[in-house]
């Protein structure tokens, strides 16, 4: 989806990234807080996706070396490549603000736009700035 974001292509979304905000959480703390989750080894619009509750199976059903791939776009002998990059970690119904680590952003003025909410809700969450 940040692909086609930043490429202008999701038709109902039309102001890039820099007004998106990042938040920023781990495996473990979701689960330790015994929400719901699960993970899928692709992008869960396709219908060969599948989906797992099992923390066990992620290393070997999760693509690692396609994720952290700089080019992942499909090619002739691996035709679902672009599929496998999506794949995702999905959390039931929200995940709770004391659950997220810290916020990012790609502006300081993004940053200092969250900071304020923050504060203005009492928190003292982490806000970074980071481009790429």
């Amino acid at each position: 989806m940040l692909y086609r974001i930043a490429r202008g292509g999701v038709a109902h979304y039309q102001d890039g990234q820099t007004p998106l905000v990042y938040l920023v959480s781990t495996v473990g703390e979701v689960i330790r807080s015994g929400r719901g989750w699960v993970f899928s080894n692709g992008n869960c619009g396709a219908p060969t996706t599948e989906y797992f509750d099992d923390l066990g199976l992620l290393d070997t059903k999760v693509d690692w070396p396609l994720q952290r791939a700089r080019v992942w776009s499909d090619t002739a002998d691996d035709p679902t490549r672009a599929t496998r990059r999506a794949a995702e970690f999905l959390v039931h119904q929200m995940v709770p603000r004391a659950l997220i680590r810290q916020f990012v952003t790609r502006t300081p003025a993004t940053a200092r736009a969250v900071r304020e909410i923050l504060s203005d809700a009492g928190s003292l969450q982490e806000v970074i700035v980071r481009r790429g």
